[in-house]
């Protein structure tokens, strides 16, 4: 077989094979927004099922935060890192707690936040989920 007709038997093959397979991919559609809130100590907060609570959790370099949930939620810390021509800033330690309700009710918070003198506070935040 020369080579042009294979090349042809191949184009003819990748053709027949498309169509076979099915129609042209379809478009992924976007996921629906989320909410995200932003808690503050002492102030109670309402979210829905579905949406998300941010605490600031953020501490001077040297320092530690212990995060302690009553009720129905999951928490993930999140570090937040500013970085400048590509180094890492030293000082603060920018983070957050995320809070994702797993089921409605009451949600209470408690961030404990250790200075490197050994100072602490205590910031309590009360979320309702509807």
């Amino acid at each position: 077989m020369s080579r042009v007709r294979m090349c042809l038997a191949a184009i003819a093959v990748g053709a027949a094979t498309q169509f076979a397979w099915g129609e042209e991919p379809k478009e992924q559609k976007a996921a629906p927004p989320v909410n995200v809130f932003i808690a503050l100590p002492d102030d109670a907060l309402t979210i829905g099922m579905g949406d998300l609570a941010r605490i600031d959790a953020s501490v001077v370099a040297g320092g530690k935060v212990d995060v302690k949930v009553i009720g129905p939620a999951k928490t993930r810390r999140l570090q937040l890192i500013r970085v400048v021509n590509g180094e890492k800033v030293i000082g603060e330690l920018g983070g957050e707690v995320e809070v994702t309700p797993t089921a409605k009710g009451r949600i209470t918070v408690e961030l404990t936040k250790k200075s490197f003198d050994n100072s602490k506070t205590v910031e309590k935040y009360v979320i309702e989920v509807k």
